[in-house]
């Protein structure tokens, strides 16, 4: 009778290390800081990890269990470290530098490493969302160095002749058209060397035309 006096209490005990074990694991996360999908995650894993804590055998089989189940809910990540993380890889892979010129190079460096470092201690997904948009519309703003080659081409090209009207009429509509065909060309093109000869060339048409008398 004793023996089986202490085995109850023993069985009570235990159910009671169980029930307590459930109950910590219950409130270990706050679902509401996870995404739909890992909240389902993490209900199925506290669900296995239940029924493991009612299999075991004594107190430090639950003890065990219940640390498996903390270690396993703690890789979990929170829906806005999981922002964080995936803007801060966009970010990391939103452009190829090798396309820009040093200068510009630098420039997407040192926005991306601040808006890395914001968006690390923001609060809310919206805001990482926000501080992300504007990284790349900041970055987005800075041309790639063939486009700034394109730029001073047409630029080089449209100002070659400042000042039409020492041409004859026919004269300005032939400096017009190298002028157009000469932009037209460089915009499709993707080799600078190309668009240089290409300037280099409407500038030889250009000096070819005749000034009036």
């Amino acid at each position: 009778a004793v023996a089986d006096a202490r085995d109850a209490l023993d069985t009570l005990v235990l159910n009671g290390v169980k029930a307590a074990a459930k109950a910590e694991l219950g409130s270990y996360v706050d679902l509401a800081l996870y995404s739909a999908e890992n909240k389902a995650v993490i209900e199925q894993k506290i669900k296995e990890a239940n029924a493991k804590i009612d299999a075991a055998a004594d107190a430090q089989a639950v003890a065990e269990k219940l640390a498996e189940a903390k270690a396993v809910l703690d890789e979990i990540k929170p829906a806005l470290d999981e922002a964080k993380e995936g803007a801060c890889a966009s970010l990391d892979s939103y452009v190829d530098l090798a396309l820009y010129s040093e200068a510009s190079k630098a420039l997407i460096e040192a926005e991306i490493a601040a808006a890395k470092a914001e968006i690390n201690g923001l609060g809310t997904v919206e805001a990482v969302a926000e501080r992300l948009n504007a990284a790349k519309a900041t970055i987005d703003a800075l041309p790639t160095a063939l486009e700034e080659a394109k730029a001073a081409a047409v630029a080089a090209v449209e100002g070659y002749i400042a000042d039409k009207s020492a041409y004859s009429d026919q004269g300005v509509a032939e400096i017009e058209r190298i002028i157009r065909d000469a932009k037209e060309n460089i915009e499709a093109m993707t080799d600078e060397a190309v668009i240089a000869v290409i300037v280099e060339d409407a500038k030889a048409d250009l000096d070819a035309i005749l000034t009036l008398a």
